[in-house]
C-alpha cells in the first residue's frame, strides 16, 4: 500500500479435512477474509502452498483455476450474489451449466435442491421478489448443487436476523453433513462458530487458536 508493506497473513500452517466443518473466526482486519481468498484461489500467495485433494493450486494459471472452482469449490456470499435477471431455479442451475449439463437436467436437479431449502414455491420468482432469507436459502442452494468437494460461506447471515440466522447455519451444517463435504464458514460472529466443529481464531494474520469443540470426538472422526 504505496511505501508501506503490510503483512496480512504470516506463519499460517493448516489441515483442513474432508467432512469438516470449520470455522475461521477473528475481528475485522485479523486476516479472515485474506486467508478465505486464498483458500478459494481469489489470490496467491507471495510464498507458500495451498493443495486441495492433492491440486497445489498456487501453481494453475487463471482459467485453470477458474475450472478447479467450478468441479470443487461452491460459496455462500453475506450479499447473496444472485444474478438479478435469472429465476431462482436458473441461479441454482448455473454451476451446472459449467459442468456440461444438459439444460432439463440441470433444472431438475435445482428443482430437487431448492425444494430441500423449503423453496418449492419459489422456483420460478426472480431475486427481486423474495425476501433476503429465500434469497441466501437460495445462495446455498446454488453452492451445494454441484455437490463440491468444498463449500465456503463468507459472513453467509451477515444481513440476517437472529431467526433467520440459526436457520440458514442448520441448513449448511445439514447439507454439508448430508454429502460429506468440507464447510469453511469465515465469520467475526461468536454465535455462529458454535456451529462448527472447528474454531479457528485468527489475530493480526497469525493464528492464535485452534481447537475442536470436542477434541476426542472430532480427533476419532478425523484419523
Amino acid at each position: 500500500m504505496g511505501n508501506e508493506r503490510v503483512i496480512a497473513l504470516r506463519s499460517i500452517d493448516l489441515t483442513f479435512y474432508e467432512g469438516e466443518i470449520c470455522s475461521i473466526f477473528g475481528a475485522s482486519g485479523s486476516g479472515k477474509s485474506t486467508l478465505l481468498n486464498l483458500l478459494a484461489g481469489m489470490e496467491k500467495p507471495n510464498r507458500g502452498q495451498i493443495v486441495i485433494d492433492g491440486t497445489d493450486i498456487t501453481k494453475l494459471s487463471e482459467d485453470e483455476m477458474a475450472e478447479f472452482r467450478q468441479r470443487n469449490i461452491g460459496f455462500v456470499f453475506q450479499s447473496y450474489n444472485l444474478l438479478p435477471m435469472l429465476t431462482a431455479e436458473e441461479n441454482v442451475a448455473m454451476p451446472l451449466m459449467f459442468l456440461g449439463m444438459d439444460r432439463a437436467k440441470r433444472l431438475r436437479a435445482a428443482d430437487v435442491v431448492l425444494r430441500e431449502v423449503g423453496l418449492a414455491e419459489r422456483l420460478r420468482h426472480y431475486p427481486s421478489q423474495m425476501s433476503g432469507g429465500q434469497q441466501q436459502r437460495t445462495g446455498i442452494a446454488r453452492a451445494f448443487v454441484a455437490r463440491p468437494k468444498i463449500v465456503f460461506a463468507d459472513e453467509p447471515t451477515g444481513n440476517l436476523d437472529s431467526k433467520t440466522t440459526v436457520e440458514i447455519m442448520n441448513m449448511m451444517v445439514r447439507f454439508a453433513r448430508q454429502f460429506g463435504e468440507t464447510l469453511i464458514l469465515v465469520t467475526h460472529n461468536p454465535e455462529l462458530v458454535e456451529f462448527t466443529d472447528r474454531i479457528i481464531t485468527l489475530k493480526d494474520g497469525e493464528i492464535i487458536e485452534d481447537s475442536y469443540t470436542n477434541r476426542e470426538e472430532k480427533h476419532e472422526a478425523l484419523t
